[in-house]
């Protein structure tokens, strides 16, 4: 199967996103040495017992606590330093999984905009809902608003 195939897309530093399609290619994943994931969603599906998964479920279209957001980036940077590649992904792996890649750009020093054109570039699908804009905006103290985050999107 070509990379173009899968349901899960390569970012940055061994973090891929994806929604829960991805699980239904766990051969994929085990193949690209995926078996560390970080997921926004509750509920099924379930990830097989050899994978770790880190259960951060949160609703989408809504305001991200400070510590939901923390506890789900420390978990992509603790897979990052170890060398382990980490799945991101929440149902559609549309905007709760590209809030988290977007975040842990943010903290690995990116600008908001360029992060997310880098993130668009790798992930197509990747529309974080305003909320999850706003939760960005507010939680790393950036001097953006939601018109500047639509104004990246449209471009």
């Amino acid at each position: 199967m070509s990379e173009s195939t899968l349901p899960f897309d390569h970012v940055i530093d061994g973090i891929y996103i994806s929604g829960w399609r991805a699980i239904q290619y766990i051969p994929a994943l085990r193949a690209a040495g995926i078996v560390h994931v970080l997921k926004l969603y509750p509920d099924h599906p379930y990830f097989p017992a050899d994978f770790h998964t880190f259960e951060n479920a949160l609703e989408d279209g809504e305001f991200i606590d400070a510590p939901l957001l923390k506890h789900g980036v420390s978990f992509i940077k603790e897979q990052v330093q170890a060398t382990r590649p980490v799945l991101v992904m929440c149902s559609a792996g549309i905007s709760r999984s590209s809030t988290f890649v977007l975040a842990y750009l943010l903290e690995k020093g990116h600008d908001l905009p360029d992060a997310y054109r880098l993130l668009k570039r790798a992930h197509p699908d990747a529309e974080p809902h305003p909320r999850m804009w706003q939760s960005l905006i507010t939680h790393y103290r950036l001097d953006y608003t939601l018109d500047d985050a639509w104004e990246w999107m449209s471009q």
